[in-house]
Order: structure tokens, then sequence, then C-alpha cells
């Protein structure tokens, strides 16, 4: 009979499991360590690791605390201890847990470093901000936000520390403590752009109606008109009652005051290569524009298509998307420059064709286009609604999305490719589709941003429910990062006869932790007037079918455009009652053992939404056409 292995092959086995990424193996193995030597070093300091990856500090700072206790403690653990301490705010503690960790280890440079920094930030706000900006860079929101609220401990009544706080908070989903914050800061200051991050918050946390009311008093002052007109515009987007002709025309309202002179660079016809520009803002983490333009950018830069292409960034960033996109093309930084100063760059570049990817949205630069620094100017991808300024020429998209008869609800010309108006690739860190559903209760799922879950939407996916009663839903999304607005979800559903036990209302992930969701979801819903772009592409590439609502406008027939770029039309409804019996007609075709994720990913292999190839030649073709 063999020997029970020894609590050293145990913590070896653990250890293995923890290296391979296998962090539930893992950590069951220190557990269970614990139970015969509860107090074993590395066990507990492990732990810590694991509980710090899943972004549960507390329970970290719990196993870190009792690691660092023990005589044999390692310098690392107590390193790692002052991180976890600073990250919750506690600088005075983790300054104590470095000094130990140097006390044993003289030679650990990294607890020094992180000694100096808390040492000289412990009373110095501009120095917690800039830590705050790094670890928020790196993705560690809670312990950038601990900093900011020391900050503000510090300077309580100061409204700039308030608004870096705010933006924080709104930045990793927690938007009703970004309000309460920005309100505080509105009360110090009456800075226009506190204002419009109050309305952003409001619809973020579903209150659309209050936020267009602080919007639309901003928007009687030019200066107010400068600071709100866009998230004025883009929140029309997810309004069901606004029709597509009020939409242009607030549009064109708000636009008809910028800058649009007439007199255009002259393209130089006798060359054979063209030239083309992106102004963009969003080169940064998985945004949607770096994700679809990518792929478009590297195909391009090949001989065949005589294209050189160039790139203006309004919020240049330091991380992994910023890189890949400077490696396929230049990449200049408009950051900080007015108007003027950007478009004389831009003009530099002697450019036939400049195509904004950001429209109304974060961080747009939108007016430049309208001092004509290139011959032809154009909208594409990031933002599916006309601009409603002069300034651009062109707004690029297919006939889907631009059926015909749609050009009156337009103010730029448009411009319909042959082929759907994106492509998918899948970015860094996709993960494979899994070709097999989970066993269990078939799930609908929704990976879309929460404004667009309005009460209309509710009430269809409630009835879908309530029509498959062995179902679930799901639902994953920024704002569920807050337990409030968890609760409000769960309040809706459950008022529209859904148990609260079928629901499920995941926080954000990182992104390929995020994908991985879609090997849970059965079939996604999408929602409406607003519909999903990218969420779509995504469900599709994973072998998830799509539910999808035709709508009248740009934004309500991206699902359209879509499924037919996958060769799954049946899965467009054109009302409610349509929308409800396909999903419940999936549901029970999926319950029944039909195996719809196969087929859609052996359909996906010839559909054109992932022909980037075949994207990439007609996206040239339409380029030289309206480059003229």
């Amino acid at each position: 009979m063999s020997e029970a292995p020894s609590v050293a092959e145990r913590f070896d086995r653990a250890v293995a499991a923890h290296r391979d990424g296998r962090l539930d193996d893992a950590e069951a193995g220190y557990l269970e360590i614990l139970k015969s030597e509860p107090d074993h070093p590395g066990a507990l300091s492990n732990l810590g690791r694991i509980a710090r990856s899943r972004g549960d500090l507390g329970a970290a700072i719990d196993f870190y605390r009792r690691s660092a206790a023990h005589a044999a403690a390692a310098a690392e653990t107590h390193f790692n201890l002052g991180n976890a301490l600073a990250a919750a705010g506690a600088l005075d503690d983790a300054a104590a847990a470095y000094e130990r960790a140097i006390e044993i280890a003289p030679s650990l440079t990294a607890a020094a470093d992180a000694l100096a920094r808390v040492t000289a930030s412990v009373g110095d706000t501009n120095a917690l901000t800039r830590q705050a900006n790094d670890l928020f860079l790196k993705g560690e929101g809670d312990a950038a936000a601990a900093l900011l609220q020391r900050a503000v401990r510090l300077r309580p009544g100061d409204p700039a520390t308030l608004q870096n706080l705010g933006f924080l908070y709104r930045s990793t989903g927690h938007y009703r403590k970004a309000l309460a914050v920005y309100r505080r800061a509105a009360a110090q200051d009456d800075a226009e752009i506190i204002h419009v991050e109050i309305a952003n918050c409001l619809i973020n946390i579903g209150k659309p109606i209050e936020a267009r009311e602080v919007l639309s008093k901003r928007l009687l002052t030019p200066q107010g008109r400068r600071a709100a007109a866009s998230s004025y515009l883009m929140s029309l987007l997810y309004d069901r009652d606004a029709s597509p002709e009020f939409v242009r025309d607030e549009h064109r309202r708000l636009t008809s005051d910028w800058v649009c002179r007439g007199e255009r660079p002259a393209r130089r016809r006798s060359r054979k290569t063209l030239r083309i520009g992106y102004l963009t803002a969003d080169f940064f983490g998985q945004h949607p524009v770096a994700q679809f333009l990518s792929p478009l950018i590297e195909a391009h830069e090949r001989a065949e298509f005589s294209i050189e292409s160039f790139a203006y960034d309004a919020k240049p960033r330091a991380d992994a998307t910023a890189a890949r996109m400077g490696a396929l093309f230049p990449v200049r930084s408009v950051e900080g420059l007015g108007d003027e100063a950007a478009a004389a760059i831009i003009r530099k570049d002697d450019l036939d064709l400049l195509i904004d990817l950001s429209g109304h949205t974060s961080g747009r630069r939108l007016p430049v286009l309208g001092l004509r620094p290139a011959s032809v100017t154009a909208c594409f991808i990031g933002y599916p609604s006309t601009t409603g300024f002069s300034g651009v020429d062109w707004l690029i998209g297919d006939s889907a999305l631009f059926p015909a008869g749609a050009d009156a609800l337009y103010t730029e010309r448009l411009a319909r490719l042959r082929r759907p108006f994106i492509a998918f690739a899948p970015p860094p860190g996709m993960p494979p589709p899994r070709t097999r559903r989970p066993a269990g209760p078939v799930t609908f799922g929704s990976l879309n941003h929460y404004p667009k879950i309005n009460a209309a939407v509710l009430d269809v996916w409630a009835r879908i429910l309530v029509a498959t009663p062995r179902s679930r839903l799901m639902i994953q999304c920024a704002a569920f990062a807050e337990a409030d607005s968890v609760a409000m979800a769960g309040a809706e559903f459950e008022s529209r006869g859904v148990e609260k036990n079928r629901l499920r209302f995941e926080p954000p992930q990182p992104f390929a932790q995020a994908m991985r969701r879609y090997h849970e979801i059965d079939i996604a819903l999408d929602p409406f007037p607003y519909n999903g772009g990218t969420t779509t592409a995504h469900a599709l590439y994973m072998g998830v079918p799509v539910v999808a609502l035709e709508g009248a406008y740009f934004c309500g027939r991206m699902g359209a455009s879509l499924l037919a770029a996958a060769s799954q039309p049946q899965w467009l409804a054109q009302d409610s009652e349509q929308y409800v019996a396909i999903a419940v007609d999936l549901g029970k075709r999926i319950e029944g053992g039909e195996d719809i994720r196969e087929a859609i990913l052996r359909s996906n292999q010839t559909a054109p939404l992932f022909d980037t190839a075949g994207y990439a030649r007609d996206v040239a073709a339409l380029y030289r056409e309206i480059a003229g």
C-alpha cells in the first residue's frame, strides 16, 4: 500500500498547477495543505497571489498577513503584502511591509523602489494621482482607486482631484460611485465637463431621461454646447422613441456652427498610390475600432493595394493594442493639440482621403475634418449614425445598413460597400470556439453595454424566459461591477415574472475571460434600437446564434448587416413577436439536442463576415471610388 504524499509533495503539485495557470486546482491543493498545517507560509502566500489575481484584495491581504506572521516567511511575501496594502490605500502599513522585505533581502530592489514611492506619495496628491494613473493603465483599477481615494481625503474640496476619482470609477464600471463623486465636484466647480460626466454616468445606470435633462441645460450656452453636444447626440441612439429624422436633425443642428471651410487641398491624380489617413481616439485595450481596423490595415500594407495608411491618435495609450497598431503603420499623436494644429499635422501627409473613426464618441476630434486637411473626408466603423457635420463628405456602410431610400436620413453621402461594413478576425487573446455546448439548461446571454438594455428589451427578453421555463439568462457588462446595478436589473426581471435564480449578472472581466462566456451562452440576444456590433461578431465567431431585431436606422440595422454577413439571416426578426418566436424556437432545438453551434462554425468558414481578404479588396476599391 503506497504512502500518502507528504506536505512537501502536495505543495509541489499545487505549485505546478499554479504555474500552469490551473488556479482552481492550485487553490484546492493549497487549501488541502492548510487542513494539516494551518500556518504553512508557502500555501498562504500563494493563496494570496491567487486572491489578488481574481481582484479579491481583502482576501489577498488576509492570506499574506497570515503568511508574513510566520518566522520563515520569504521576503517576497512581505513585498506582496506591501503591494496589496498599497493597493488598498493603507500606505503606512505598506511601508512597514516593504521595510520588512528589505530587512530579509537587502538586494530586493523592487521593495526598495516601492518603499520610496509610498513614502514620497503619502501626503502628495500629485504623486498619488500619477501612481494611480500608472496603475490604471496597467489594469489595476482597484489599486488606482485606493490611491485616488487617499488623494481626495487629503484635498476633499479640490474639484480636479474629485474629477480624477470620478473618471477612474466611470472607467471601471462603477458608475454610481462616479456619479456621487462628480456631483461633489460640481458643488465646487460648475465646469461644463463635470456636468457632461454626470450625464454620462446617468446614461450608464439606465437613467437616460435624467441624463438628457442635464445635457439639454448645458446646450443653452456656446461653451456648454461645445462640451455637451456629442454626449447628447450619442444619447439619442439609445432612445427607442427618437425617430431617424429627429436624430438626423439634432445632429445637423448641434454641428451647424462648427467651422467648415470650402477650400480643399487638390488631389494629385497622377500618382498611383492612395494615401489614407485615420483619425481616432480608440487604439487601446480591446476597443472595437482597433479590432476591426487592424486586419484591414495589415492587408492594405501589401504592395498589391498601392495604399499608404496613416493614423492620428487623439488619446494615445501605452498598451499592447497601441503597440500593435503602431507596428502596422505610422501613428502620429494629436493629443492636446487644437483643431488647427492637428489639421496642420494631417495636411503634411498629403492625404487623398481622411477617415474619422470616432464620430461623436469619447475623445472625438470630428471638427478637425471641417478644416479640410484632406481633399475628401469620411466616417467609418466607430459611430453608427450620421454625424450631422457638413465637414464629413461620406458615411461608409453597406446596403443592409443603408437600404434603398435611406439617403435622406443622413447628412453625408452614403458609400455602400459591396459586402458587409465590417469583417472580423480574432484579435490577440480571443479563445477558440467551443464545438460542443456544456450540459445543462439552455442559456440566453448578452455582453452588450447596459444602456442598450432598455425597458422594451427587458420586456422581450422576459417573455422569452417565461416561454422557456427551464432556460437561464446571463448578462455581463461594466455596470454590473456595482451591486446596486445588479439588484436593479434583477428587480426589473422579477417584476416581469422571471425568478431571480434563473438570472446571472456578471461584472466586467479581461477580454479573454469575457470571451469565454460564449462557451456558456447558447443563444445571444441582441438589444434594440441600438444593436450590438462587436458583440454580435464575437458571438457568431464563437459559434453562438444571435437573435436580432431589424430597425429603421444605422444603429438599429447592424444586426441585419452582421447576420447577413454570417449567412444567418433567419435569426433577424421584423418585430418583437418574431424576435421572441425565433429565440424560443432556437432554445427548444438546442434543448432537444440539435448541434447548432457546430453548424455555425462550419458556415463561418465561407461566410463574408470572416473573409478579411475579400473585405480588404472591397474597401480599397471603395476608397478609390470616393477619393475621386
